[in-house]
């Protein structure tokens, strides 16, 4: 009976050896592979940002080149930002703007790509909605001075200099010593008193 047991134990041992030894190698290839995925998406990233910082950038093929490293890599929202830098420098705003828009969405944390959503809304004249974003910009990142300049550009745009003022005396006690600030406000007041003059 003792060595039926043994039998039986040597039987299940043998059937079970190969099964989780495969079972490991599996795993394992699985794991050699992504990690190669993500050398190759890391590659292609850096291949689109290099073509960018080029002469002359080919947008459309870096379009299609974030397309095939988000198609590869579905989360990883780099490509999500490019393509939409790409998007907005090839002319293609509402595409820039959905990928934009999509990375803020997924992750607020992308300072650049509420930077380069703020942008478009500038650039297309869409102040309202420029503000907006500029207000959410400034409460994820408080310490930012580069998205309260673009406030107060926007103010600028829309002749409000009331707001400009009121906005730039804030944010001057926040950065004291910043002479970008203090220039704007000198430039704000000799616009203001010349108007007045006139």
């Amino acid at each position: 009976m003792k060595n039926q047991q043994r039998n039986k134990l040597k039987m299940k041992r043998n059937i079970l050896l190969p099964i989780i030894l495969h079972l490991c190698l599996l795993l394992f290839f699985n794991q050699n592979i992504k990690a190669q995925k993500k050398i190759d998406t890391d590659s292609l990233l850096t291949v689109i940002i290099q073509d960018m910082k080029a002469s002359s950038p080919n947008y459309n093929l870096n379009i299609q080149r974030a397309l095939l490293g988000k198609k590869l890599a579905p989360d990883y929202l780099d490509f999500h930002l490019v393509l939409g830098r790409n998007y907005d420098l090839a002319k293609v705003k509402d595409s820039a703007r959905y990928y934009y828009n999509y990375v803020i969405d997924k992750n607020p944390r992308y300072e650049d790509a509420f930077l380069y959503l703020i942008n478009l809304d500038i650039e297309e004249k869409k102040y309202d909605q420029g503000l907006n974003n500029t207000n959410k910009a400034i409460e994820l990142f408080p310490d930012s001075k580069l998205f309260r300049i673009r406030r107060i550009a926007i103010y600028s745009l829309q002749n409000d200099t009331y707001n400009e003022e009121k906005y730039l005396k804030s944010i001057k006690s926040k950065f004291p010593n910043d002479p970008d600030i203090g220039q704007r406000l000198f430039l704000l007041y000799s616009k203001t008193n010349f108007d007045r003059i006139g």
